[in-house]
């Protein structure tokens, strides 16, 4: 069994800046999520969260969410997200993974479309891509687990 140590105010010599009870015990994740870290969408995962009656979220929340592992910057950014998966499922064994994207987005340099067909084409392009990176990583790796895909936009969250 695992020891949990406890540290005290006097270890650190420090005052505390909150106080807060957080359980101890080992959690396993509901699902992982890759999320764009632009707050505007935070009240959407939080109601997608609700929603689903997901509790328990490993929450991987860079710029841009899944465009990393659509459309990387550069080779290392998409080995970081599946590294981030990878110890989500051995840690928290989570049940789904989720990839988000969304409109406007600053990671993407808020492009602009001629309509919305066009959007929601460049958007289901980029998260197609992304479970396919995400499922040949699985695949590699013996994991089987569901992908749910995720375009948020300022009216909500469509499941792709």
């Amino acid at each position: 069994m695992k020891k949990t140590f406890s540290y005290s105010q006097e270890h650190w010599n420090r005052e505390r800046v909150i106080e807060c009870a957080v359980d101890p015990k080992h959690y396993h994740a509901d699902t992982c999520a890759v999320w764009c870290f632009d707050d505007r969408f935070s009240p959407a995962l939080e109601r997608l969260m609700a929603e689903t009656q997901t509790k328990h979220i490993d929450l991987v929340k860079v710029a841009g969410g899944a465009r990393g592992l659509a459309s990387p910057a550069n080779e290392n950014e998409r080995a970081y997200l599946l590294d981030q998966i990878a110890k989500s499922i051995k840690l928290h064994e989570p049940k789904t993974i989720w990839l988000m994207v969304h409109a406007d987005c600053g990671a993407y340099g808020n492009p602009k479309f001629e309509n919305a067909e066009a959007e929601t084409t460049f958007f289901g392009n980029e998260l197609a891509n992304a479970e396919n990176t995400v499922g040949s990583f699985f695949g590699k790796n013996g994991i089987t687990m569901p992908i749910q895909k995720y375009f948020a936009d300022f009216k909500g969250i469509v499941e792709i």
